[in-house]
């Protein structure tokens, strides 16, 4: 299926974009590819729904295409979640581009459960195009922007080289809060991320750069179990592998796969 949208990023019908405008309690979606032919969101847009509320479950869903110049809360998938999303099995083959609250899944996430499995850009085995930009920040390989959210990602695998003519923009992009998988997240429920592997260059050209999270506030506690990161991470300060900032009064645990705690974090700042 081919979502179209030419929008200004103005005015009123430039929000809520995508093959739906709203996925709504009980909704399910299974067994789609969409190819995204998206350009001038103004806020709250994807491929498949502007948002989603209640309880919402989407699996073996590819995206493919582009959204292109767009604003604010803008996913691959939805733009904006709250209350439970379910997502697995996804296949994201595809460029979004917005200036901030951008993921390559939801833009923004509020006061949200996101539980999100079996995540590639791999097709028959070998990457596709795949790329988040925002020109202001809060960028994640997955997810923009969690706020006051729970968070259990697994099993992703994310990679992609930038041509020499895309070296100025990268892969996972932005000015601020990047991140591989999440660009910026206020956790307040125990959280997981697990088995995720980012091999793609995650670039801000300012603050909070990190390989899976950009800037991480946790009041709950985050289990860390088998996660890799094998790209360069560039940024100006508070840039790092995993995080590149944690503010923490709950617990980072960072656990291999044969159970053993191998580092805990109480607090930092």
């Amino acid at each position: 299926l081919t979502v179209t949208f030419s929008g200004a990023a103005k005015q009123e019908q430039d929000d809520y974009v995508g093959m739906f405008t709203q996925l709504l309690d009980g909704a399910s979606v299974k067994n789609l590819t969409l190819n995204a032919e998206i350009s001038g969101i103004r806020s709250k847009g994807g491929t498949l729904a502007g948002t989603a509320s209640g309880k919402v479950t989407v699996s073996n869903v590819n995206v493919l295409g582009s959204i292109m110049l767009s604003k604010t809360e803008v996913g691959g998938l939805i733009g904006a979640v709250s209350g439970t999303l379910n997502a697995s099995n996804l296949e994201l083959r595809c460029s979004v581009l917005g200036t901030e609250k951008v993921g390559g899944i939801v833009g923004n996430a509020l006061q949200a459960t996101l539980n999100i499995s079996n995540v590639t850009n791999f097709e028959n085995g070998k990457a596709r195009k795949f790329m988040v930009n925002g020109s202001v920040g809060k960028v994640g390989g997955l997810v923009g922007q969690a706020e006051n959210c729970t968070v259990n990602i697994k099993q992703v695998k994310l990679q992609w080289a930038v041509q020499a003519s895309e070296k100025e923009i990268g892969v996972i992009y932005g000015k601020q809060g990047i991140g591989g998988l999440i660009g910026e997240a206020l956790i307040n429920g125990s959280s997981t991320l697990a088995q995720c592997n980012v091999t793609a260059t995650v670039t801000g050209y300012e603050d909070y750069v990190g390989g899976l999270v950009g800037k991480m506030v946790l009041n709950e506690k985050l289990t860390a179990i088998d996660n890799e990161v094998h790209a360069p991470i560039s940024g100006r300060i508070y840039v790092g592998g995993f995080f590149g900032y944690l503010s923490s009064k709950g617990k980072l645990e960072f656990t291999s796969s044969d159970g053993n705690s191998c580092n805990k974090i109480g607090q930092t700042n």
